[in-house]
């Protein structure tokens, strides 16, 4: 066994250049010694390629050439790391920064066990008064609830070293590439959102364990990319939590009257959106609702009024 295999670290980036940037700057810190760094851009239209060659000139960027949202442009990076013999790969969003030791415990959680296939960090995000804050990063599932898994100590350095889970975000999730060639990629039919929820179920369902590593800490700017509150954002949100409902027979079609993601349709719409969004997000959601039934999924432009 190699004292430390090789991880290639998938950035996926859709314009917002300057947060990829940050990124990759962190990610030049890392003290774990055998990485790869690969960005992929999903298509971005703000100049993006040309700016992040002209801060990294001698890493590993591809063009994808059109928005193939997360989950593809994911996979985009993902078959490129598994030509290249990773024996993991990290997938983060652009709007990641890590710390210099956010990568050693997260290989070291994952060489703990032969079925450990994928493994998440805990997840900071900074506050307006320039500190940062814990974002829930790992979720156990109770029955049709799905709650955060929380380290022990305030500083999850300091905790356990994991935590076994039911799965985690995906802005930075650790995969090991032999669950990847028997389980398969993201599944692209989401686009944005779910995505790294149907990936950690459909990987405990194969037999895999998904993990949460306590002393793994990463910042993320949450909703850099596409802004929580927008219209497309609540599209996705609610198509593909009925989408993987109804796949992972969480509720099916009942999850929207019912809390079985954690949370009700009326809620997400109601006191969720319309007070933090507006009219458009309400309206957008049901969209997704009624193209969920239509069984419509990938990328989804809204109409012009609506967006």
């Amino acid at each position: 066994m190699r004292p430390f295999p090789l991880v290639y670290i998938v950035v996926v980036t859709w314009n917002g250049w300057p947060h990829t940037v940050r990124c990759l700057d962190s990610l030049r810190t890392l003290d774990y010694p055998s990485h790869h760094i690969l960005t992929v851009d999903n298509g971005s239209t703000d100049n993006s390629v040309q700016q992040i060659r002209a801060a990294y000139p001698d890493m590993e960027l591809t063009a994808v050439g059109r928005n193939l949202g997360f989950a593809g442009g994911a996979n985009a990076g993902i078959h490129r790391a598994l030509q290249h013999g990773a024996e993991y790969v990290w997938v983060l969003n652009n709007d990641v920064e890590v710390e210099p030791d956010t990568l050693t415990p997260l290989v070291e959680v994952a060489r703990l066990r032969a079925d450990i296939g994928i493994v998440g960090p805990s997840v900071w995000r900074p506050t307006r008064n320039g500190k940062a804050e814990p974002e829930p990063a790992a979720f156990i599932w109770r029955g049709e609830y799905r709650l955060p898994d929380a380290c022990p100590a305030p500083d999850a350095r300091n905790g356990e070293a994991f935590h076994l889970v039911d799965d985690l975000v995906g802005s930075s999730t650790l995969m090991d590439a032999a669950m990847l060639r028997e389980i398969g990629f993201f599944d692209e039919r989401f686009f944005h959102y779910w995505d790294d929820v149907e990936i950690c179920a459909r990987a405990r369902k194969a037999g895999w364990l998904v993990a949460h590593a306590c002393r793994s800490r990463i910042r993320h700017a949450v909703g850099a990319a596409v802004p929580t509150t927008s219209a497309q954002a609540q599209y996705y949100f609610v198509r593909n939590w009925l989408l993987f409902s109804r796949w992972s027979g969480r509720g099916g079609l009942l999850t929207i009257f019912r809390r079985a993601p954690g949370m009700t349709l009326g809620r997400v719409l109601g006191r969720r959106w319309l007070f933090r969004g507006g009219w458009r997000p309400v309206l957008a959601g049901v969209l997704g609702m009624i193209d969920a039934l239509r069984g419509r999924y990938g990328q989804r432009t809204l109409p012009r009024w609506l967006a």
